[in-house]
């Protein structure tokens, strides 16, 4: 079954995509298979 993280901050998208890469390794369990991002200059979302 898929999950879903994200959030909103006004860092770097370089600092984003650092974060978001952590948050999507944390719920691996949810998705081994396949993973995906979006990072702009206000939002970074992914899912597993």
């Amino acid at each position: 079954m898929c999950g879903f993280v994200g959030f909103i901050d006004k860092r770097n998208n370089n600092q984003k995509t650092k974060i978001i890469n952590l948050m999507i390794d944390k719920i691996i369990h949810r998705g081994p298979n396949s993973y995906g991002k979006y990072v702009d200059n206000i939002i970074a979302l992914g899912f597993r």
